[in-house]
């Protein structure tokens, strides 16, 4: 509880019996402020209230115990500056009051302002213990929170002790490191000196072989070069050679074409003429069956005539005049055949069985006149049958020989054809005589493809084996210039290095020199070839090393030229290189 409640509460005055209690201003303004202080109380105040609140129903208003106080403080107050103001105040027009009304208005107050007094005392109680048991237990936390600080800060210093130990002893072993290093170092120069020189007289004489070797490697160059010319050159005549053989092979693929045309154009011709053949044998036998029965018929037709000359020998020669004069019997001419010539007993014949016909009856006149009318008949069917077969075989004839024409003219188109052929191929074998001659000889073509097979896997063989020289001799000088870089640039890192190490020398020594006091005069000088070496540029080495020199002498400084400032022998892509770049 603070000083300013515990004198607010001091200066409250104690109510006894039914005397005067008057409350001086002064007191409540210290009260007032109390109570607000308390009303920042936990739950014990709140609990005293709401117990206050059992205990006098009349303050059952919804407030705290804080807030009651508050509200009878400013009652209090109102009260008595009301009071103070009718004190003040003149009286009015209107008649005063008796003085009994006025003292037990004043008691009643007093009572209430006792009451309210009361009140206040019970709730500063209640809060002064529950206030006193807050700071007691803050109090407690400090304390535990004072003595955790104590602990980390006393174990913070112990380990910053000993990091500061540790750190000193560090300090001294590196201060003791670095003297021996200083003295290793000094041990070291004149060696390192030694080596420098060394090394220049090594890079002079590289720089000499390297003056030497540049025309043997041009020389290597214009060879190489020759070399891919003349390879190139082979390149372009095997393309050509293998486009001649196609060529020839498309050729000899046309003529087998035309070959198997001509062969089965032969063999349909021939099949033709078969058909033909033996139409025409068939013809020549149904021609010769056919001559057989008309000689039958010939003989037949004879040998009735024959018994018709012989039984009309008796007639009158007049009367078969008479009747052949009469166009009762036909004429023998118009039974002409050039097959069967006529014979000259035939006619008196003919007039004797007519004269044999008048004497007979009717009935044997008609019988006689049908049987003559059925032979003529059947001499003039014998002698249609007869010319049929000639008109027959004329026409057969007519056909064989279109045939024969038309297989003449086929023959003589094959012979044009195979006459145009040999022409084709004697002007080839004019222009590959050498090639014909080989054909030839082999009368095959498969045998003439082989050979050209044969040959091409030749020039294949042939280019191979160029091909792999010349990637061995490509290697070989690829490995030769690998290995000459290699060398090179292993020279150069390590002059690099000892340059690095000479100028990380001359630091360290020019740092301990400005370190030492001047009373050290027994310490060495730094030695004069460190100074008056030529700082080199910046030089970015490939990884893992990766280095950076001081930066480019100026113009005063003059002396040899460095390793790293000469032009590389090979700036850029040589004119090897894009040869083979180009036949890649």
């Amino acid at each position: 509880m603070s000083d300013s409640g515990r004198n607010s509460l001091t200066s409250l005055p104690t109510y006894a019996g039914s005397g005067s209690g008057y409350v001086p201003p002064a007191a409540l303004g210290p009260l007032s402020a109390s109570t607000s202080h308390i009303n920042r109380l936990g739950t014990t105040a709140g609990a005293a209230a709401a117990q206050d609140k059992l205990e006098k129903p009349g303050y059952q208003n919804g407030l705290s115990a804080s807030d009651s106080g508050h509200s009878s403080s400013g009652k209090s107050t109102s009260s008595y500056q009301r009071l103070s103001h009718l004190g003040d105040t003149p009286a009015p027009l209107r008649p005063s009051p008796s003085s009994d009304d006025v003292i037990r208005d004043l008691e009643d107050r007093l009572w209430e302002k006792e009451q309210e007094v009361q009140h206040m005392h019970r709730n500063l109680d209640q809060s002064e213990a529950a206030i006193v048991q807050v700071f007691e237990e803050k109090q407690r936390v400090w304390e535990r929170q004072m003595e955790e600080l104590r602990q980390n800060y006393a174990s913070r210093l112990q380990q910053v002790t000993r990091r500061a130990q540790r750190s000193q002893n560090a300090l001294e072993a590196q201060i003791t490191r670095l003297s021996q290093d200083k003295r290793r170092l000094q041990e070291e120069m004149p060696a390192l000196l030694a080596q420098r020189e060394e090394l220049e007289r090594k890079c002079l004489d590289f720089r000499k072989e390297q003056a030497d070797v540049l025309p043997s490697l041009e020389e290597t160059k214009w060879e190489v070069c020759q070399k891919a010319g003349v390879i190139s050159l082979l390149k372009q005549q095997l393309r050509e050679s293998q486009v001649e053989v196609t060529q020839r092979a498309g050729e000899m693929v046309a003529l087998r074409g035309q070959l198997k045309e001509a062969n089965a154009q032969l063999r349909d011709r021939e099949e033709v003429m078969l058909g033909f053949k033996d139409s025409y044998s068939t013809k020549s036998l149904e021609l010769e069956r056919c001559q057989g029965e008309l000689r039958r018929t010939l003989t037949e037709v004879l040998g009735l005539k024959r018994t018709l000359g012989e039984l009309g020998g008796a007639v009158d020669p007049a009367r078969t005049q008479t009747l052949a004069a009469g166009g009762l019997l036909p004429p023998w001419g118009a039974l002409y055949c050039p097959r069967s010539p006529p014979e000259p007993s035939s006619t008196p014949l003919t007039h004797t069985s007519d004269v044999l016909l008048s004497f007979q009856s009717d009935e044997a006149k008609a019988q006689r006149q049908e049987a003559q009318r059925q032979e003529r008949q059947q001499r003039e069917e014998a002698q249609w049958c007869d010319m049929q077969p000639h008109q027959e075989a004329h026409q057969r004839q007519e056909s064989h020989l279109c045939q024969e024409a038309h297989l003449h003219q086929e023959s003589q188109h094959c012979k044009e054809a195979q006459l145009c052929q040999e022409a084709y191929l004697r002007q080839e074998a004019q222009q590959q005589q050498h090639q014909e001659a080989q054909w030839e000889e082999s009368g095959n073509l498969c045998e003439q493809l082989d050979q050209l097979q044969g040959a091409l896997r030749l020039e294949r063989q042939q280019k191979e084996l160029q091909a792999l020289s010349f990637n061995q001799e490509r290697h070989t000088w690829i490995d030769e210039k690998e290995r000459v870089l290699k060398y090179q640039a292993q020279l150069q890192v390590s002059y690099v290095e000892t340059l690095q190490k000479s100028q990380a020398l001359e630091q360290q020594v020019g740092q301990l020199g400005a370190k030492l006091t001047p009373s050290s005069s027994f310490s060495p000088p730094p030695p004069p070839a460190l100074s008056t070496l030529p700082p080199l540029p910046s030089v970015s080495l490939p990884a893992p090393m990766a280095l950076t020199l001081l930066p480019p002498p100026c113009e005063d400084q003059k002396g040899p030229p460095s390793l790293l400032q000469l032009p590389p022998p090979w700036a850029g892509p040589s004119r090897l290189e894009r040869i083979e770049s180009t036949e890649i």
